[in-house]
């Protein structure tokens, strides 16, 4: 009888550590790849970086990435500029607290993305001041995401794009800022529903977020912001006008946009639209040339 308890008490062991096994964080640890291999949706405006008019991977480029639990792994892209699709290794593994059931990517790696394990919605902030960077959208600014159960992932934007056409010889561009006529919001903290397949930003209550619910367009659940700045660092201007790109959340603008360009010389020139400004997820909208004179 003594044997046949040991016996059965030893199956017993047996049965708990497997199931410890097939749960908790070893759920898909078998599953998880060693390399991604991500590219960027086809359209004539996306953000890595532009490159003869075509969105390409930057060298040394980082994504974060939340493969099958929800750690928030950094992963390095190992190509050359000039690539549209790149194999990413991970290069930081923090440690996870719960599964989920997809891979989920995000550009530009953030240590402050925060995930729900159940629904996959992912915290994330639209930044209100922005880095210019030459002839390309600005450093970091675009968020970019992929979900899949696969190493092969298609990253698709979140936002749109307003690009400026400025000229003025002998004049540096220290900032531009954009707010809406309506005061709109246009940045701070938004949800993410990573499931919608042409990627959203959720609208709906953040209690219902946490909760695991999806839908809707937009929501910032945080403080209002109102305007963006491009941080241009004394970008020298000329006859010919120098391009500039501002991110923007897709959302109507009813009675246009004023702009505010500041120079390193102290020279501040405001220009204002009160036609209606659509901005589209995905694509660009050229303003048209002005000089600051």
């Amino acid at each position: 009888m003594k044997h046949a308890i040991s016996l059965l008490f030893a199956l017993m062991l047996l049965s708990c550590s497997a199931a410890d096994m097939d749960g908790g964080s070893w759920q898909n640890s078998t599953t998880r790849p060693d390399e991604l291999h991500l590219s960027l949706e086809a359209s004539d405006a996306t953000r890595m970086e532009l490159l003869a008019g075509k969105t390409v991977w930057s060298e040394g480029d980082h994504v974060s990435v939340y493969c099958f639990s929800d750690a928030n792994q950094k992963w390095r892209f190992d190509g050359a500029t000039g690539e549209r699709t790149g194999s990413f290794t991970c290069v930081d593994n923090p440690e996870a607290r719960r599964d989920i059931t997809s891979i989920v990517a995000l550009y530009p790696y953030d240590t402050n993305y925060d995930i729900n394990s159940n629904s996959c919605n992912v915290g994330a902030m639209l930044p209100a001041v922005q880095q210019y960077a030459e002839d390309s959208f600005g450093i970091g600014s675009s968020i970019m995401v992929a979900r899949g159960e696969t190493s092969e992932l298609m990253l698709r934007n979140l936002c749109g794009w307003l690009r400026l056409h400025i000229s003025g010889s002998g004049h540096r561009v220290e900032s531009i800022s954009l707010r809406g006529n309506c005061a709109e919001q246009v940045a701070g903290r938004t949800f993410i529903n990573t499931a919608d397949a042409t990627s959203r930003l959720v609208t709906m209550p953040a209690t219902e977020i946490e909760d695991g619910g999806v839908g809707g367009t937009l929501i910032f659940p945080g403080d209002i912001v109102e305007e963006i700045t491009l941080e241009c660092g004394g970008v020298e201007l000329s006859a010919e006008a120098t391009t500039f790109y501002i991110a923007l959340p897709p959302r109507s603008f009813e009675q246009g946009l004023t702009i505010n360009i500041k120079c390193t010389d102290g020279r501040m020139v405001e220009k204002t639209t009160n036609k209606r400004v659509v901005i589209q997820r995905n694509h660009i909208l050229p303003m048209a040339e002005f000089n600051i004179e």
